[in-house]
């Protein structure tokens, strides 16, 4: 799963790689949580077939059963188009979520120990999402995840779906994803693009939001080696 993310690059980054005419103003986030607001990417209302919106939308559906109400921030690629809480939005309401690595825990004896996830090549990259609207215009959004590749794999069995630049177009069109093109796109990114930092414990504390919380650990903590 994923369940805390970054996004630290600059507006014009955000412009620049996921081809938007702009952005809303947004300041650099080290530890997104759940609830929390950050940009999303959808294709513009009206727009031209390649036209792009970078928006503003807070992270989670609300989901109501049994007269209880829970926050689902992720949801599976294998299933997110059948299930009735993500099947609208798979149809007609994917995005990009831009970001620019997420955090998972491996449990070390009683502790939890963070490590921060990166791509080699890209400090920029977009994950799968879907997006929704309430009738007050409020924007909510789930992250898509997958199965892990072998770096994540070590401390988690899923992460993030994160999409290849060519296939950012393919994933906002609305409608139906041919099969082989959602096989492709819903591979786990490649083990050998990843990165993996063991960083402190401030990332536990959803109001640390500093550069501290991707800091690299000094000494022998890391029990994974790339």
């Amino acid at each position: 799963m994923c369940g805390r993310y970054t996004l630290t690059s600059p507006r014009d980054e955000i412009v620049e790689y996921f081809e938007t005419d702009t952005a809303p103003e947004l300041a650099a986030r080290y530890n997104l949580a759940p609830s929390q607001q950050s940009l999303i990417v959808t294709p513009a209302a009206g727009g031209a077939r390649s036209a792009r919106r970078a928006r503003r939308a807070h992270w989670g559906f609300t989901l109501s059963r049994g007269g209880k109400s829970r926050l689902a921030i992720n949801a599976r690629c294998e299933s997110a188009d059948s299930r009735p809480a993500f099947r609208e939005s798979f149809a007609s309401r994917r995005c990009l979520v831009p970001a620019n690595g997420f955090f998972e825990w491996a449990r070390i004896g009683r502790s939890r120990q963070p490590y921060y996830f990166t791509s080699r090549e890209s400090s920029l990259v977009a994950f799968a999402g879907l997006w929704s609207e309430d009738d007050a215009g409020l924007l909510t959004y789930v992250i898509l995840t997958t199965a892990a590749n072998d770096v994540v794999g070590r401390i988690h069995d899923r992460m993030p779906v994160i999409l290849r630049r060519d296939h950012h177009g393919s994933w906002l069109e609305p409608g139906s994803l041919p099969g082989i093109s959602a096989q492709v796109m819903f591979r786990p990114w490649p083990a050998a693009d990843m990165v993996s930092v063991a960083v402190g414990m401030r990332v536990n504390d959803v109001s640390c939001d500093e550069s501290d919380c991707i800091k690299p650990l000094v000494g022998p903590v890391d029990l994974f080696t790339d």
